[in-house]
């Protein structure tokens, strides 16, 4: 009878899932002249290896990222275009970015992200949609520092 009743009245049973982990896709750099960001090689680690075990590269250029300056506060916002590479920072990795025109490397580590979960039900599988989570903090080059884009200085 109640698996009766259960099939009659569509037996939805809802529960929460997690989003999973954050995916950044831009990040800023400021300090830096035009020339001296047109090539920035990104890479991707294993994280916790201390930079031993690489996953991925990226090469970011304009030819593949969105650059915009803002004057006022003499920073660039990189945006790689998805279509053209496939580049996103998570708290699944550790990351080295490098600026070969001034020999400047930035360490990236310890991201964490605050995690969200959203509502699932099945037999329908409806799902609510993921709200974005977002970095809470982050070392880069050893130094701890608190949620944002990304800052990458000279």
């Amino acid at each position: 009878m109640c698996l009766l009743l259960c099939i009659l009245s569509g037996c939805e049973e809802c529960r929460e899932i997690d989003c999973g982990p954050y995916h950044q896709y831009q990040f800023t750099v400021f300090g830096f002249e035009y020339d001296e960001i047109k090539n920035i090689e990104v890479r991707s680690f294993k994280k916790g290896t201390n930079y031993t075990e690489p996953v991925s590269e990226w090469l970011i250029t304009p030819d593949n990222a969105l650059y915009v300056y803002t004057r006022d506060t003499d920073v660039f916002l990189i945006t790689p275009s998805p279509d053209k590479v496939n580049f996103k920072i998570t708290s699944e990795y550790d990351y080295e970015f490098y600026f070969p025109t001034t020999k400047t490397n930035r360490r990236l580590s310890e991201i964490t992200d605050i995690p969200s979960q959203v509502e699932y039900c099945t037999p329908s599988l409806q799902r609510s949609e993921c709200s974005n989570t977002q970095i809470s903090s982050y070392l880069l080059d050893g130094t701890l520092h608190q949620g944002g884009i990304l800052p990458f200085s000279k």
